[in-house]
């Protein structure tokens, strides 16, 4: 991934973010646009590559929430499945890799580096598992209207 897309998704999950997902869509593009912008993390061409690919908050992944497994298992059960030894050694391996680079990140934005590998491990089993939608799509999505914006 390019620098600049690690940083866009930091600041995508940053908790200065879901200020903007109070008005409708264009305003909450328009806010995380001037962010990433005056903060250096893309252009506005790069911006407007990355949101010219949808036009609004994805359905389907607000659908996809409220199917997580956390709706659905105890604490417990999530990290006995999700949490297991093969996936923190996988994550070790990938701090030690990247760690320099998710240390900057944090400094810069305030994301714990410790929280951003362990997400990525969660969330993509670091990098295995991609998903079916785009990240930025996902991410803005969920900041914008999930019932977690504020978490």
């Amino acid at each position: 991934m390019k620098r600049h897309g690690l940083r866009f998704i930091a600041l995508m999950i940053s908790v200065s973010c879901t200020t903007f997902a109070n008005g409708d869509w264009g305003s909450f593009v328009g806010g995380v646009r001037q962010e990433a912008v005056s903060q250096g993390i893309v252009n506005n061409a790069q911006f407007d590559d990355i949101f010219s690919h949808f036009s609004g908050p994805n359905v389907r992944i607000l659908q996809l929430e409220q199917t997580q497994p956390e709706h659905r298992i105890s604490f417990m059960q999530y990290r006995a499945t999700r949490a297991d030894g093969g996936r923190i050694a996988i994550g070790r391996v990938q701090w030690a890799h990247y760690g320099t680079l998710l240390t900057q990140i944090a400094n810069q934005y305030g994301v714990d580096p410790c929280v951003m590998t362990a997400l990525w491990g969660m969330e993509t089993s670091y990098g295995r598992f991609m998903g079916g939608f785009p990240t930025v799509e996902a991410l803005a999505t969920l900041a914008y209207q999930s019932p977690r914006a504020p978490f």
